[in-house]
């Protein structure tokens, strides 16, 4: 379980719904926290760049506001911890990369971990081809790598993500580049994944292989997987709807 620290206001994670406020004292004696400010973060600096979000007042409910690198309702070990220490009903997170995109994760679905299932965004033109062959190698990125180009160097990668929302984002950027509508896949986890290549950017100098680049990328649900996913391990696809979550959005026939 990550180590759970209090840390100066501002860096991620901050606490501004009374509730919580008023019950500091009990949260940093159960969880061993260091000091006594009243922002919430994990592990060192550079994990920090990437854990950022807000919890706010929802109404029995731990919200994040975020990016798509913030604490992910599925995979954080830390939002599934505090959700059950402090008896809520789950995680709300509000993604500002797409503003207005909000949803819930209830309790009995916060893994804590990487989930058994992830999703790649994609465009429905490119489906018909994914769905004989699979997730491929060999197809160019659809975004920008920046002039250091991939953070896995020369080995090609295929992009997953713990949440469909996050998935939803990709795919958006993919149609507009290809042509087609936005479609998001659920896959089955594959059994070798990578730090996400912005995960790994953030958390220069360290290692993609160091402990906390690998936590980092967990607490965030991104990854990237060095093997093609087989047309077996394809679970179904949607078509993302903004504002609701994957099993609301219209499955592709």
């Amino acid at each position: 379980m990550p180590r759970i620290v209090f840390a100066a206001a501002g860096d991620t994670l901050v606490f501004d719904h009374s509730e919580l406020t008023a019950r500091s004292d009990e949260i940093r004696d159960r969880f061993g926290l260091e000091a006594s400010a009243q922002s919430l973060c994990a592990g060192n600096d550079a994990v920090l760049a990437v854990l950022r979000g807000r919890i706010g007042d929802g109404s029995g409910w731990l919200t994040i506001t975020g990016g798509s690198l913030a604490t992910s309702p599925r995979s954080s070990a830390i939002a599934k911890r505090i959700v059950e220490e402090l008896k809520l009903e789950g995680c709300e997170r509000t993604l500002v990369d797409l503003p207005g995109d909000r949803w819930r994760v209830a309790l009995p679905d916060m893994e804590g971990c990487i989930p058994s299932t992830l999703y790649h965004g994609t465009s429905d033109a490119c489906l018909p081809d994914i769905r004989v062959q699979g997730l491929q190698l060999n197809k160019k990125a659809n975004w920008e790598l920046g002039p250091e180009g991939s953070a896995h160097g020369n080995q090609p990668v295929i992009s997953l993500a713990a949440e469909a929302n996050v998935a939803a984002m990709h795919a958006v950027e993919t149609a507009e580049k290809v042509g087609g509508e936005p479609v998001v896949i659920e896959v089955c986890r594959p059994a070798n994944l990578l730090p996400d290549h912005d995960v790994i950017r953030l958390m220069r100098p360290l290692d993609a292989k160091d402990p906390e680049v690998v936590l980092a990328t967990i607490e965030a649900g991104v990854f990237a997987t060095p093997d093609p996913v087989p047309p077996a391990a394809l679970i179904g696809a949607r078509t993302p709807i903004a504002r609701r979550g994957w099993s609301e959005w219209k499955a592709v026939g």
